[in-house]
Parts: C-alpha cells; structure tokens; sequence
C-alpha cells in the first residue's frame, strides 16, 4: 500500500512539474525559412497565390493522407481561403494582404484556436527568387506550447515541414 501511495505521489509531482514547465515556455514564436528556387519571381508567387496549388507541393499531404480540402469560388489573391479536415482536426487558411510579387499574408486557424499569421516573402535575386515562408503567433495555445516543448521549440515542429514545403517548390 505504501509502495502505491509512494507511486502515486511521484505520478503527481511529476505531472505537475510537466504542466509548470510547459505553461512556462515562450507564449510568442517567429518560424521562418527561406530558399532560392531558380524560377521567376513570378512565377512562384503565382503558384503559392494559387491556394489549389498547395495539395502539389505542401508537405503535410505527404505526412497525413487523410487531409480533405475544401476549395471555394475564389482560390487566390486577397480573400482567397480553403478549408481541410484531417485525422488531427479541423483546419482553415485564408490570404488576407498580398503585394504581387513580393509578399502574401495569411491567417491560418487549426480546429478553434486563435488564427496564426502565415507569411511569404519574395526576392527576385541573380539565379531565381529568393522565397520566404514563416509562421508566427502573438499568444500560443497550451496544446501547442505542450507540443514544443515534447519536440523542443516551435522551430522544430514547423521549420521542417517548411523546409520540405520550399524544396517541394523548388
């Protein structure tokens, strides 16, 4: 009995110890990678405006094959948005600024979370267009501070998949 009183003790400390800590890390992150890909400017702004697009090289189609989007009328420029539903929830990305040829803006919300801000940014460089792909959110969900902290930082749960994602473009 005292044994499984000890256990129990050492369960709880534990779990608090892991909430402390998680509840702890950064309630902000900046995530962003860039890459040249030897194509017009143009050109890849064109494709990554196109939100129809994105099932040809988005990395998660690859991770999670269960992604079913939802594509309205208007599929790019400002007020260009889809929808998906997958094995992990519910997921919406919309274009809410863009400067052709140099920057789009986007919110993307997963399930009912607060909207993270998704952002690219293009420079047309000798060989090609120097492409920038970031994600960033003000206040970060428990759930999400809890997933950085198991995979150690924001930059390790979304700097591969947009690593991925632009050599995809690429």
């Amino acid at each position: 009995m005292k044994v499984l009183k000890y256990i129990l003790i050492i369960v709880v400390v534990l779990l608090l110890g892991g909430w402390a800590y998680v509840s702890t890390q950064p309630g902000s992150y900046d995530v962003s990678r860039t890459r040249l890909i030897k194509a017009p400017t143009s050109a890849v702004f064109n494709t990554i405006n196109e939100l129809k697009n994105w099932k040809k090289w988005g990395p998660w189609q690859e991770e999670d094959p269960s992604i079913v989007s939802v594509f309205p009328e208007q599929t790019s420029g400002v007020g260009a948005h889809y929808t998906w539903t997958s094995n992990d929830g519910l997921g919406k990305m919309e274009t809410v600024a863009l400067v052709e040829n140099k920057s789009i803006d986007q919110k993307i919300q997963f399930d009912d979370s607060e909207p993270n801000d998704v952002y690219w940014r293009f420079e047309e460089v000798k060989g090609g267009t120097n492409v920038t792909w970031g994600m960033k959110a003000e206040q970060t969900p428990f759930m999400f501070k809890m997933i950085a902290a198991v995979f150690g930082g924001m930059d390790n749960v979304f700097g591969p998949m947009e690593e991925k994602g632009l050599a995809n473009l690429d």
